[in-house]
């Protein structure tokens, strides 16, 4: 359960009365900071980042609707919830039109204001967090036009360009799906303001890490522009698998598949570049959920073990399989086998690539109407540090 103590309640209103009532009504609940004025209001949004503003209209100097008007200059997100004893359908309108959660006339239901309250703060979380989403995303996109404006040389790089592109299509697909679920469920909250969705900000969090893997991309892509391969650490391959399979598991769900995993208690660490193999398991794993039908029958079975020096990683699926004529010309480029020829045909000429980098091997055995199974062999960690 939430600590709701951990969110912060900005209350302006000059009058001290309603101030202290609303002080004492949310402090065993909320952070509560109290202001009796609009630029002392301001003050602590600049310097204490609170998560609800709740602020009468009628006040001196500054009143209500000009303070809101300040307020999303600072803070386009932050939820506020208006207070009046003297209000007028323009005044409520002007409120909302300027960005207003909320307009409760004086004196207020203490229940209501209970309800309306956890509502906004989880609202306020998701807008606040959409946005520095769509920033990152802009931010993104930029970077991606600066850097190919400064590439002239960007023939000799067509193959690599391909590539980024192929590896993009899968995250970015994964970003727009859960924004659309997303606003979605922001329409559900807006409609029943005592249900907040609590979906929202998981569909963020996969969008984070999908925008993430879209940035890394981006980076192996400007390092192979420079003959740089990339950062090597040492990898226990059970994260790395983790990771991709969390990312697989929508794509899994829309074909009503399902993905087994091993249950493995001891690491396989290997001596490579995080990113690079990431690229190869999406490959494999999203090849094999394309291969499978959408009848509830589909598996995905991952499995990796440790023995003679290397660490070995399968991909077996009980999908079409691949036909004998193709078999021979699966690693070579712009050969697919993907239903309707949606794929690019580079994903398994990337993946060889990049396991022949890692001193790997990939190979595979496939039937039709059976399914198929890839087998990723790459040096153990162990054996490499015992030759050194």
């Amino acid at each position: 359960m939430t600590d709701t103590n951990q969110f912060a309640i900005l209350v302006i209103d000059d009058d001290k009365g309603p101030r202290e009532s609303l002080r004492i009504l949310l402090k065993k609940k909320y952070s509560v900071l109290c202001a009796e004025n609009v630029r002392q209001g301001l003050d602590f949004l600049r310097e204490r980042n609170p998560h609800l503003i709740i602020m009468d209209i009628r006040m001196p100097d500054i009143d209500g609707i000009d303070g809101l008007r300040m307020i999303r200059e600072i803070d386009a997100d932050i939820p506020v919830i208006l207070l009046t004893g003297y209000g007028t359908l323009e005044t409520a309108q002007e409120a909302l039109r300027l960005g207003a959660n909320d307009y409760l006339n004086k004196p207020f239901e203490t229940d209501e204001i209970l309800r309306l309250i956890p509502g906004y703060i989880e609202q306020g979380m998701v807008t606040r967090k959409r946005s520095e989403k769509e920033r990152e995303l802009r931010e993104l996109n930029k970077r991606l036009k600066d850097d190919i404006k400064q590439r002239n040389h960007l023939a000799s790089l067509g193959q690599a360009s391909a590539e980024l592109v192929h590896d993009l299509r899968n995250p970015m697909t994964v970003v727009y799906g859960y924004v659309q679920l997303l606003s979605q469920n922001l329409s559900k909250t807006l409609d029943d303001k005592s249900k907040p969705s609590l979906q929202a900000l998981e569909y963020l969090d996969i969008a984070e890490k999908s925008i993430a893997r879209c940035t890394d991309l981006i980076n192996v892509w400007q390092n192979l522009a420079k003959n740089d391969p990339g950062s090597v650490t040492t990898i226990d391959m059970a994260d790395i698998l983790s990771d991709v399979v969390d990312d697989m598991q929508e794509a899994a769900r829309e074909r009503r598949a399902k993905i087994e995993t091993p249950d493995c208690d001891h690491p396989c660490r290997i001596l490579g570049n995080r990113t690079q193999l990431a690229r190869v398991f999406r490959n494999l794993i999203g090849n094999a959920i394309e291969s499978l039908d959408m009848d509830g029958s589909g598996r995905v079975r991952i499995d990796y073990t440790e023995a003679d020096g290397y660490v070995r990683i399968t991909v077996e699926d009980n999908g079409c399989g691949i036909p004998e004529d193709v078999q021979q010309r699966m690693m070579e480029a712009y050969v697919t086998t993907k239903r309707d020829h949606k794929g690019s045909g580079l994903g398994l000429f990337i993946s060889r690539k990049i396991i022949d980098d890692h001193n790997g091997t990939l190979s595979f055995t496939s039937e039709v109407g059976v399914g198929s199974r890839f087998t990723v062999e790459l040096p153990s960690w162990s054996e490499i540090a015992k030759s050194e």
